[in-house]
């Protein structure tokens, strides 16, 4: 097999994160790209094994990779490439889309391990007037980094595009489950921890055109144009499975946390706030029915 020093001459400078395993699965290279994109220094990867709670690759409906579909796993058994978005965990907690590219390391004919790159799905600049409007106007919440809800008064275009009954906007409200006792027991820190990486998490999980914003305390809007019913259900439960899949380290603590999501589909000329109404009424109801679970309203 290639020694580490002629895997760092060939993959320190690439963009994409590289790393090698061996047929069990241990990691015995990880480049800068690799380290800059998942937060784990390489010195704390190279030696454990891939499954060892590093990076839980998720798909898009929840499945668990490391033991279930790993496409590194696959290389391996089958002398095959891969290739797959999937979610992995970063250190600091939230969950960031990826694009996989796995192929095999072959010995003699052997296979000997396999190599992953991958690199985060980053949309694609877009050039349409209405989002180049919020770049240039987004009023930003300074601890999560995405909008605040004064961005419903700047009056943007984008937020009438329900003007038509072929374009609907699709509305999703949504509140952490238990915060005040993470506040009560763990301390403020961790509180805005919890925030800072579910608004990560929402920013890496929805679509291009899709508006994410901290409505107030732990409470999200999503505003979503031009959806449909079975397209809102979809974004919200993988939202759900995400953020429920997603765990926060306190000292020896490993914490997990979930949310509550309404959903809702804005009318035909409805004014917004009675859409956002609705969906908070439906998050409610998600409350109400146990927490962590999707509610949908018409």
């Amino acid at each position: 097999m290639i020694t580490f020093q002629e895997f760092e001459r060939i993959f320190k400078h690439f963009n994409e994160g590289v790393y090698l395993v061996d047929k069990n699965r241990k990691i015995l290279y990880y480049n800068e790209a690799a380290e800059h994109f998942s937060g784990y220094d390489r010195h704390y990867v190279m030696g454990r094994h891939c499954f060892d709670n590093i990076f839980n690759h998720m798909a898009e409906d929840g499945t668990l990779l490391c033991f279930n579909g790993c496409p590194l796993h696959r290389s391996i058994q089958e002398n095959v490439d891969t290739e797959a978005y999937v979610y992995l965990r970063h250190k600091d907690g939230f969950r960031l889309k990826v694009h996989v590219k796995t192929m095999p390391i072959l010995e003699n004919g052997e296979v000997t391990g396999a190599l992953e790159v991958f690199s985060p799905v980053i949309p694609q600049e877009d050039t349409n007037q209405t989002i180049h409007f919020y770049k240039q106007q987004l009023l930003m919440d300074p601890l999560t980094k995405v909008h605040n809800r004064k961005i419903l008064e700047t009056g943007d275009p984008l937020l009438d595009l329900n003007q038509s009954d072929m374009q609907r906007m699709g509305v999703i409200f949504l509140d952490i489950d238990n915060f005040k006792s993470y506040n009560d027991t763990y301390g403020h820190e961790l509180g805005d921890r919890i925030l800072i990486n579910i608004a990560k998490t929402l920013t890496n999980a929805v679509g291009m055109n899709d508006l994410v914003i901290r409505y107030g305390g732990e409470e999200f809007l999503i505003l979503s144009p031009d959806s449909s019913k079975e397209k809102l259900v979809i974004l919200a439960e993988k939202i759900r499975i995400l953020v429920e899949n997603t765990k926060i380290e306190k000292d020896e603590l490993s914490l997990n946390y979930q949310i509550s999501l309404g959903a809702t589909l804005r009318h035909y000329k409805e004014p917004l706030v009675a859409s956002i109404n609705r969906a908070d009424q439906a998050m409610y109801k998600s409350k109400f029915l146990g927490k962590n679970r999707v509610t949908y309203l018409e």
